[in-house]
């Protein structure tokens, strides 16, 4: 029979072996440098790991500062599909003292602050609503639209994600030029164009089943 004294030294052994939260902070960050050094050597695949390791970690990230999680990975989603297009992680470097890991924070911090800001200054113009549904053909007998129209409209933009809500918002409601937008959103043309397309069917197809 183990005598209880050595197996409480055993397990101090084994403890003292760990790292400490310093170790391991420094061993994470070892692992990113890893991680983008491959990257930007043309590993591929070092982009899949990055995801797999900080994508649901961001997600959580954005869930606490938009209340919505679902929105939280439609936002993280883009930001990764938006780093992969534009090579942005491949041509990374960074300030002093800055780990990649809080890059990736701020920059999540960053887009909920952006999207807050448009949803808290967002005044959804009911002609310029109109635009959008006379040119999706959806039916409306009305001249005009009704004030029940106009609040399901608001209510479904609001609801779409982020990247087709802003798409939406500042094409048809600030109506800023499309080179301008794919500038400050940091994506292509095309990108903007799948946005678009992507934010007008989700929000026919809500106003078509409130029909």
């Amino acid at each position: 029979m183990i005598a209880a004294s050595a197996v409480d030294n055993s397990y101090a052994y084994i403890y003292m072996q760990l790292p400490g939260p310093r170790e391991c902070t420094n061993m994470l960050e070892q692992d990113d440098t890893i991680l983008l050094k491959r990257l930007q050597e043309g590993d591929e695949t070092a982009f899949s790991d990055i995801y797999t390791r900080y994508s649901e970690y961001l997600v959580l990230e954005a869930a606490f500062h938009l209340r919505d999680p679902m929105a939280a990975r439609d936002m993280v989603q883009d930001m990764f599909t938006q780093w992969w297009h534009n090579r942005t992680l491949h041509n990374l470097v960074f300030k002093e003292k800055v780990t990649f890991r809080t890059y990736l924070k701020q920059s999540v911090r960053y887009n909920c602050s952006r999207s807050n800001l448009m949803q808290t200054k967002k005044q959804a113009s009911v002609q310029t609503l109109y635009r959008i549904q006379e040119k999706e053909q959806i039916e409306n007998p009305e001249p005009a639209i009704s004030e029940e129209m106009d609040r399901k409209i608001k209510k479904y933009l609001n609801e779409l994600p982020p990247m087709p809500r802003q798409a939406l918002t500042k094409v048809y409601l600030e109506e800023l030029q499309r080179k301008d937008i794919t500038h400050e959103l940091n994506i292509t043309a095309k990108t903007l164009r799948n946005h678009l397309n992507r934010g007008i069917n989700m929000l026919r197809q809500k106003l078509n089943n409130s029909l």
